[in-house]
């Protein structure tokens, strides 16, 4: 292999060139640089950078999807409380008066019973007995528990406060704990119901439309 000079004229300016020709007269460029690989240190520098990004990658991840566990979480604890809520209040909006000893509402701080037109598992406009009450288990929660006439009890709400009470409100909007209370009045079903604790802490609170119309709680006899 030899190496020969020659001048090429490029645009007017000459230049010189330098051709590395081998045995068979081939000429090779010696001009180009041989390309070389990676270094061990940047192998290492790569693999480095990618695990960083990864990690980095994987904790926005997993964060992403605590959130979003979370969101679904509370969500659903609304949804659960929104419907225990409709569903106390239908029932209780149905309730109607009634002057028979066998149908008059009934009430305490732990339970109450009368006759509703709503009832939730029976068609909109038929009378059953129903009962709505507290249970308190050996935990430290009490549970709200819903009853119709024949059927067993449900559990429609639990993890309530021990101290969770009803109250009954009368035309005049005073609170009594039973009902009917002790004084002498004629309402055969309260203008209200509430369930709240006895410090005050409201959970619900229904009104009850049908007192004292369209029925009158003083005059019907049925």
């Amino acid at each position: 292999m030899s190496i020969s000079s020659i001048r090429i004229n490029i645009w007017g300016v000459t230049k010189p060139v330098s051709l590395v020709i081998n045995r068979s007269g081939v000429p090779v460029n010696s001009g180009t640089r041989s390309q070389s690989g990676l270094t061990l240190l940047e192998v290492l520098v790569v693999l480095v950078l990618v695990g960083l990004l990864s990690t980095l990658l994987m904790q926005g991840i997993g964060y992403f999807l605590g959130k979003y566990h979370a969101v679904r979480r509370y969500q659903y604890v609304a949804s659960m409380e929104a419907r225990q809520q409709h569903w106390f209040t239908q029932s209780l909006q149905g309730l109607i008066p009634y002057r028979s000893s066998t149908r008059t509402f009934t009430g305490s701080p732990s339970s109450f019973v009368g006759i509703s037109m709503q009832a939730l598992s029976e068609e909109p406009g038929l009378p059953v007995k129903v009962t709505w009450s507290l249970q308190s288990p050996i935990n430290s929660f009490s549970i709200l528990t819903y009853q119709e006439a024949g059927l067993e009890p449900w559990e429609i709400g639990g993890n309530l406060d021990t101290d969770m009470a009803f109250f009954y409100a009368d035309e005049s909007g005073r609170w009594y704990s039973d009902w009917p209370p002790e004084e002498s009045i004629d309402e055969k079903i309260p203008s209200m119901i509430k369930l709240a604790a006895d410090q005050g802490k409201l959970h619900w609170l229904v009104h009850l439309p049908l007192f004292p119309k369209p029925v009158t709680n003083f005059t019907n006899a049925f």
